[in-house]
């Protein structure tokens, strides 16, 4: 059936731009293919999703009839020889791929080794002489073909699919993790970043490119446009049969229109506050692709298209910057959800012309001729001005491809002029989970917001929300924290009342009068050090790491400072400041606790009315010190339980004493490492180049010391210290005397260790 026909074999991308870059097609073998006539003379090849898709779509003669000629499976075209559009090369051959959907795209698909990190492992396996003897693929279809740079970035140069397989060490195409991370590096870096070296358009942008090849090819008559369903989509009404795209009387936003998308990108990048990387990333990959969308309908609940009004605009497209008719909306429907009368404007529903709201929503100015007051305009007006833009938006992660983005692209279109009218912030969240499982009656787990305020009352309630967890991750109400919660917030209040009124049993206060010792600073630097942290969680909309600081990081300062203050007790003020800290850090998590503690330390008026604290900046040489004498108690500690553990003979007598040696400086081969990770270090990303650890082998003068795998050990640890202390972690010196804080210490240590048995500390220095 197929003799004297032309035969396309459909091969689908989202790349056209790359097109230039192919080195061959390809297949799945154990897939079945179609070949369907579109004319006399012309077959197209493809799977049976694709082709029902496009009989919807003009492509085929009958509207939703594809003619099947024939079915055959993948194996059949391997090894075929295609001439394809753009590339270099005069023919190129189909070749297979495991990975291949049927039902995603036209399951044909273009390979471009060079920019997909996918294809270059793929095809990187085939240059493998066994590999392709077990696959059926011969020589001359692969060894003459090599990879084609079509694009370059100034991050990941002119290969970048080699360049983050080599980087990530991807092995082979069954590396799925890497190769999905090595595509969206690619990916994002090509989009925003790269420039073409190869094709019709060389030197032009990536986003400018992938517009303009998609024309000339569908002009030139070498390609054509294909719309499918993102996902499987299926009716309620008939729940197995799969919905269609099809081509039918529309009326389109042209999202995704060069001038306009360039005003959202640019805002997006500039002005909105995503306060999350992976939700900015969203964003930017919702702009990439958003194009044409249909926004009509012609049945349901909507507004009537005003130019059109045999159609409905759905709801998506006509519910982007409704918020900003909340402004208003008091005084013309004064409270009546439905707007059957008029609010206390008394201005009515023919009045609200679009010249009427082009003055009070755009600020264009008074007119006569609206037939209303200009007071009572100017007042209108007023409220739009105060409160819009909207400074946050709330939503689910989910929307960030469709409602979100295109309430910026409305934004941006109705307040072309002002952008200052554009949305400011959006923060995205996912779904909620209990105790790690989706909620669901069935599983008895389905908790509503007053049955837990019920069951934990509304402060347990909320801590608990905030624990949760941040950004895009379903967040996971746990309801032992609950519980647990209600004991902890009870304890701590308890505390704090009895040690301020000097009846506490644990924690007894310093006599008036009674010198300072070294831990008070600390205390007081860790606090204010706590604060300003839990200040930026607040202000980023993370909850949960707020909660750490000002909840838990608290109550460890705490308890540090209880501990080595309890022979000589602890300062009344720092315990006061604690308690009144406590309250104000806590109040947006657990308001009525807070106004309990409030009240136990005399705070004047309600704590959700007290202003946040405003010290000094920390002390980092105070905070280091610190870190390094509770490291070293806990280290001490360790080591004396740990003793005889790992002794096969009798055990010998426990320690009675310890003996500090403290060295002035580290050992030369110590400090070639430090100085090569600092060398290599990046401090925005806190990490170390993964190049330097090779380096280390090589080192001349490092291998001079014959220190064997400690080289290695010593750097892996130091550069995972990197990751939380930053570019101190490669200090050559500490920024403090570490035999003064031990001697000023004393007494702390001593407590601690004396628990274990430990009955003297002695300290050697200058080694």
């Amino acid at each position: 059936p197929l003799a004297g026909k032309q035969v396309f074999a459909l091969a689908g991308t989202l790349r056209p731009e790359t097109m230039c870059g192919q080195t061959n097609a390809w297949i799945l073998p154990e897939g079945t293919y179609g070949a369907y006539e579109i004319s006399p003379t012309v077959v197209y090849l493809c799977a049976a999703r694709a082709a029902r898709n496009m009989s919807f779509q003009d492509i085929f003669p009958k509207w939703g009839e594809p003619k099947l000629l024939l079915t055959f499976k993948g194996e059949q075209m391997l090894g075929a020889a295609v001439k394809s559009p753009l590339t270099p090369y005069d023919r190129i051959y189909m070749l297979p791929l495991t990975t291949i959907s049927m039902t995603k795209g036209t399951a044909i698909v273009t390979s471009v080794p060079s920019d997909s990190p996918d294809d270059y492992a793929a095809f990187m396996d085939l240059k493998n002489p066994k590999k392709r003897e077990f696959y059926g693929v011969k020589d001359e279809w692969i060894d003459p073909f090599e990879l084609v740079p079509v694009l370059e970035t100034p991050d990941l140069g002119p290969l970048s699919a080699k360049f983050m397989c080599e980087k990530l060490k991807v092995q082979s195409q069954k590396d799925v993790e890497k190769l999905k991370e090595a595509h969206d590096a690619c990916y994002t870096s090509g989009f925003y970043k790269g420039v073409m070296t190869s094709g019709p358009f060389v030197g032009m942008t990536v986003q400018e490119a992938k517009v303009k090849t998609k024309e000339k090819m569908v002009k030139e008559g070498e390609a054509i446009t294909y719309l499918e369903p993102e996902n499987l989509v299926t009716p309620r009404s008939t729940p197995d049969v799969e919905c269609v795209v099809a081509l039918v009387d529309q009326w389109y936003l042209k999202y995704g229109e060069e001038a306009w998308q360039a005003a959202v990108g640019k805002h997006l990048e500039k002005d909105l506050e995503c306060f999350n990387p992976a939700v900015h990333k969203l964003f930017r990959e919702a702009l990439a692709w958003l194009g044409d969308w249909a926004c009509s309908r012609s049945f349901g609940l909507g507004t009537r298209m005003p130019w059109d009004e045999a159609f409905l605009i759905e709801s998506l497209s006509d519910s982007t910057i409704y918020m900003s008719y909340y402004l208003v909306a008091h005084l013309l429907q004064g409270g009546n959800l439905y707007g059957k009368e008029t609010g206390p404007a008394k201005i009515t529903p023919e009045q609200c012309t679009e010249a009427f709201w082009d003055c009070i929503m755009l600020g264009k100015p008074y007119n006569p001729s609206l037939g209303l007051k200009k007071e009572l305009v100017e007042k209108l007006k007023r409220e739009i001005e105060f409160w819009y833009p909207m400074d946050l938006r709330v939503s689910g992660k989910d929307l960030v491809p469709n409602h979100l983005t295109m309430s910026l692209y409305n934004h941006a279109a109705v307040w072309a002029d002002r952008p200052e009218m554009w949305p400011r912030g959006f923060f995205c969240n996912g779904h909620v989970q209990v105790d790690a499982e989706k909620m669901s009656k069935s599983k008895g787990n389905f908790i509503t917001l007053s049955g837990a305020i019920e069951e934990w009352g509304a402060d347990a309630t909320r801590l608990t929300c905030a624990d949760a967890g941040d950004g895009t991750d379903n967040a996971n109400y746990n309801r032992v924290v609950a519980d647990r919660t209600i004991l902890a917030l009870t304890t701590e209040m308890e505390w704090l009342s009895s040690t301020l009124s000097g009846s506490g049993k644990d924690t007894k206060l310093r006599a008036k009068g009674a010198p300072k010792v070294w831990l008070d600073a600390w205390f007081e630097n860790e606090m204010i050090r706590l604060l300003h942290l839990t200040a930026e969680g607040y202000r980023t909309i993370r909850f949960r790491e707020a909660l750490k600081t000002a909840f838990y990081g608290m109550q460890d300062a705490r308890d540090k400072y209880r501990t080595g203050t309890a022979q000589i007790g602890a300062l009344q003020e720092l315990v006061q400041q604690w308690g009144e800290w406590q309250a104000l850090m806590m109040a947006p998590i657990t308001p009525h606790w807070c106004e309990e503690i409030w009240e136990i330390v005399g705070g004047k008026g309600c704590v959700v009315r007290a202003r946040w604290p405003t010290p000094r900046q920390e002390d980092p040489k105070i905070s280091a010190a610190g870190q390094y004498l509770f490291g070293l108690t806990h280290a001490l500690s360790t080591a004396v339980v740990n003793k005889d553990k790992k002794s096969k003979g009798p055990q010998g007598p426990k320690p009675n004493q310890v003996n500090l040696y403290l060295a002035s400086s580290f050992p030369r081969w110590k400090v070639l490492v430090l100085e090569l990770l600092l060398a290599h270090f990046d401090a925005a990303t806190k990490t170390v180049d993964e190049k330097v650890m090779p380096m280390f082998k090589s080192h001349a003068e490092l291998n001079s010391f014959n220190k064997g795998k400690q080289v290695a050990q010593f750097a892996a640890q130091m550069r995972d210290e990197a990751k939380e202390k930053g570019a101190s972690a490669f200090a050559l010196k500490m920024p403090f005397d570490e035999a003064a804080i031990i001697e000023e210490n004393r007494e702390y240590l001593g407590s601690t260790l004396g628990l274990l048995g430990i009955k003297a500390i002695h300290l050697y220095t200058g080694y």
